[in-house]
């Protein structure tokens, strides 16, 4: 992996259970972490019977980073200002030294 083409900063969001100021259960969004990305686009469109769709995926190669190997169904990553849902994390040659991620476009009024 070439340093260089890391050039795009991506967030990486939790979203954990907390109480607000009466005890009441309430989801709170928190920040796990932030780093360096090449980020690939990837546009498919799916042509069923009746149903014509566009499923914008997002590849994201950067560093291996243990908070993303060990993640929860509820974290999800936010790039230039859009909220991407996780659907894999892998660490392509097993040594703990790059991580492909694929993630897909969250819909808004998540």
């Amino acid at each position: 992996m070439r340093a260089g083409r890391l050039r795009h900063r991506v967030e990486l969001y939790d979203i954990v259970e907390a109480q607000d100021k009466y005890g009441a259960p309430t989801n709170s969004r928190v920040k796990v972490g932030q780093f360096q990305a090449d980020v690939e686009h990837e546009k498919e469109v799916v042509d069923g019977t009746l149903l014509r769709r566009n499923v914008e995926s997002v590849v994201f190669f950067c560093r291996y980073n243990r908070q993303i190997k060990g993640r929860r169904d509820t974290m999800y990553i936010v790039f230039e200002g859009e909220e991407y849902e996780i659907q894999s994390a892998i660490d392509p040659d097993f040594m703990k030294r790059t991580m492909i991620i694929t993630a897909k476009k969250v819909k808004v009024g998540r």
